[in-house]
């Protein structure tokens, strides 16, 4: 998906797995700086499971672990927009 490049069809992906009451796994370029829109897209879709995949953007590229830091947010994130369009 290359993050939101392709955001028009991400948007028809989602509307059409909303309408079906499908699960959507959203990967590819997808970070901190556009997680939360990703993730909205599909809650205003309704799209009833939503499984981003963020992979190494929250990798310490120097030791190989996963950023506990960035997990927090991200989670935090989740939550933000489930409690308000969930």
């Amino acid at each position: 998906m290359n993050g939101l490049s392709t955001e028009k069809e991400y948007r028809a992906v989602a509307e059409a797995c909303g309408e079906e009451q499908f699960a959507l796994e959203p990967t590819g370029g997808i970070d901190k700086n556009n997680f939360e829109a990703i993730v909205k897209i599909a809650l205003q879709a309704n799209v009833p499971q939503i499984i981003p995949h963020v992979y190494s953007s929250i990798i310490n590229k120097e030791t190989g672990t996963t950023n506990v830091a960035d997990v927090r947010d991200l989670f935090l994130t989740v939550k933000k927009l489930v409690d308000h369009d969930g």
